[in-house]
């Protein structure tokens, strides 16, 4: 079977590292995007393809998920979730 030759750039990392796409509106992939490049996290986006990451260690795929969350939820729901955490460390 041959190569797509429009495939994008294999994503430099450990062979056991996660590389997976994220699907969001172009805004939301390029503030993800430069936020993962401040946190040294591989990255790809290409031009009308999905931002590509690589996550080397469980640290970097909740960095992910965190940078993620902050562009993609709600002012409300990311109100919410900062109250429990709030709520959960008093409570300790």
């Amino acid at each position: 079977m041959a190569m797509p030759t429009s495939s994008p750039p294999i994503l430099n990392g450990p062979p056991s590292a996660l590389t997976f796409p994220l699907h969001l509106n172009r805004v939301a992939a390029w503030e993800v995007y430069h936020r993962l490049q401040t946190l040294a996290i591989p990255c790809h986006c290409g031009v009308h393809q999905p931002l590509r990451v690589s996550a080397e260690t469980p640290l970097a795929l909740a960095q992910i998920w965190s940078v993620v969350k902050t562009q993609t939820a709600s002012k409300t729901d990311l109100t919410a979730h900062l109250n429990r955490c709030w709520q959960q460390r008093i409570s300790k």
